[in-house]
């Protein structure tokens, strides 16, 4: 789960985050800078968010939800539109015409929040999630380098007039695409406060898990998950007598796959221990388990995220 800034300069400073999310969503969080070297002494109410996206996208499938308001918790509603360098508002109170237009062309997307003004709302920090309709994911690399806007209305000093409206334009900064896990047959996300017991046998990872198989015509596809081909995990680890038991990967962590194909992933280790606790919100580390379908070897890649606080603790495995 990556995640990276970037700030729109003006007579308010936005900053922008994107976080990818284990889903293949992406979280998008904008807020005036209040604090810092970066404020500038004025506050706005953030009307809506404007953007590009790489050709690779199909801008047709993009939808949003889940809208908050950071600084209260509560919902945000959101009306957005979404059409290949095409878009310049959402109605009429949250357009880009003019120079930020002029310099940037026409957005691919725009996501509005709340109501005009601050009478009903007035938004200093708000988020919200950016999928597909189809479910295909979406990554940071696809907004590298992208041109971004926000509008905002009621701008001036807090406890001011608040009389004024800007519109911000910026570009994003490159963002990298995520290096391909080699040599791995299957993948498995999850994150450090991953600490279950093993699942009985017969049981599917638990929600919110996922496995992307890098090979689709792979016949072992997700360790034999929805498996019709009657197959079987014939060793683990290069033994046989390790189906069904707990294994320690190559970097950590244990698991217990089953002859079916069924597993369950720990991110502690047989003295339990969380072997990933060191990590940060962005930090993954991968670690690797070798396993046998019927003869043939196979390499299951877990890549573990990073929770920030998270503390790593948790109850044993096994």
């Amino acid at each position: 789960m990556a995640t990276d800034s970037f700030i729109i300069y003006g007579d308010v400073n936005i900053e922008v985050t994107i976080t990818e999310n284990l889903d293949g969503t992406l979280t998008f969080t904008t807020s005036v800078i209040t604090e810092g070297e970066n404020a500038t002494g004025l506050i706005g109410d953030i009307n809506a968010i404007f953007f590009d996206v790489a050709d690779n996208v199909d801008v047709s499938l993009l939808e949003t939800s889940e809208g908050t308001d950071l600084n209260t918790s509560e919902a945000v509603v959101l009306e957005d539109v979404f059409k290949e360098e095409s878009v310049t508002k959402v109605d009429s109170y949250t357009n880009m015409n003019g120079e930020v237009v002029k310099e940037s062309g026409k957005f691919d997307g725009g996501v509005q929040f709340g109501t005009q003004g601050i009478g009903e709302d007035d938004y200093q920090s708000v988020s919200f999630t950016l999928s597909t309709s189809d479910g295909s994911p979406l990554t940071l690399a696809d907004f590298s380098l992208q041109d971004f806007g926000v509008r905002l209305t009621s701008v001036g000093e807090e406890g001011g007039s608040r009389d004024g409206s800007l519109k911000l334009g910026g570009t994003a900064p490159e963002f990298p695409e995520d290096p391909p896990v080699m040599g791995c047959d299957d993948i498995y996300i999850t994150t450090e406060a991953d600490i279950s017991a093993p699942l009985l046998p017969g049981f599917p990872p638990l929600p919110g898990d996922q496995i992307v198989d890098p090979d689709t015509q792979d016949a072992f596809f997700s360790l034999l998950y929805n498996n019709d081909m009657g197959s079987t995990v014939t060793s683990v680890g290069g033994d046989a007598a390790n189906v069904g038991q707990v294994i320690t990967g190559s970097n950590g962590g244990t698991i217990v796959i089953y002859a079916d194909g069924t597993f369950d992933f720990s991110a502690l280790n047989t003295n339990f221990e969380n072997d990933f606790a060191d990590l940060n919100d962005g930090d993954v580390e991968t670690t690797t388990f070798v396993y046998e379908v019927d003869g043939l070897e196979q390499t299951l890649c877990v890549e573990v995220n990073g929770i920030t606080g998270d503390g790593g603790t948790g109850g044993p495995i096994g």
